[in-house]
């Protein structure tokens, strides 16, 4: 194998290492606000419900009161029937009686219906505080997990750091120089095998026979001519 390629691999492992927690950490405000916004949007459906059950009770409140009114109302009627002397006035007065009773049991039949209303309303607000109160109980647990991942990937990161930099300092420079280009541009593995004998592992492509000649024999460096990755004969690394 060419000298300093295992090296290399050495490096590119603690490297596709330091990619990755990097992404990790990248990663990480965006899940937070994921979990959060999971949250919101749990407590806004609870909110509204709340809100729904409020003017349910406005709305209750409402046609006891119109009831209420109608009621009086009624009873004046009444009151006046019993006092007029008068056809056409008791007449008149037995009409509004009538329309006032029936305006009541309109209003009676939507107060039942407000009922059945309500108790559906607070049926469902029940359960929704439920799954509210299990939301926030797995968005704590969650926020907590992804600060104990930050804090590990970041011990990790410190430590990755340290490793890549002596094995930087103990790689050939041209060698370094010519893996450090290819890594910056693939964000992948940059040093790969040759797999079935004839195909990049890196791309997938079918490399020209000269290149695996080259890849075989382990005294020059052999690239894909596709995709310009570092490609070695496998069993070759010692």
């Amino acid at each position: 194998m060419v000298e300093g390629l295992s090296h290399l691999l050495i490096l590119q492992d603690r490297d596709l290492r330091l990619l990755r927690i990097e992404r990790e950490l990248a990663a990480a405000p965006q899940e937070e606000a994921q979990i959060a916004a999971r949250l919101k949007q749990q407590l806004t459906r609870y909110e509204q419900l709340k809100t729904n059950a409020r003017q349910l009770e406005a709305d209750r409140k409402q046609l006891e009161l119109e009831a209420s009114t109608k009621q009086s109302l009624l009873e004046r009627y009444r009151n006046q029937q019993m006092q007029t002397k008068k056809n056409d006035e008791y007449q008149a007065l037995t009409n509004e009686i009538e329309r006032t009773g029936r305006e009541i049991s309109e209003i009676e039949d939507r107060q039942l219906e407000l009922m059945e209303r309500q108790e559906a309303a607070a049926r469902e607000l029940e359960a929704e505080k439920a799954l509210v109160e299990s939301a926030e109980k797995q968005a704590a647990l969650r926020r907590a997990d992804v600060q104990k991942k930050i804090a590990a990937f970041t011990t990790d990161l410190a430590g990755l750091k340290q490793e890549i930099a002596a094995l930087e300092a103990a790689a050939a420079p041209l060698l370094l120089s010519r893996y450090r280009r290819l890594l910056a541009s693939k964000k992948d593995a940059v040093i790969v095998p040759i797999t079935g004998e004839t195909s990049c592992s890196g791309c997938h492509m079918k490399l020209t026979q000269q290149t695996i000649l080259t890849a075989r024999g382990g005294h020059e460096l052999a690239s894909c001519e596709n995709c310009g990755r570092i490609v070695y004969w496998p069993g070759s690394i010692v």
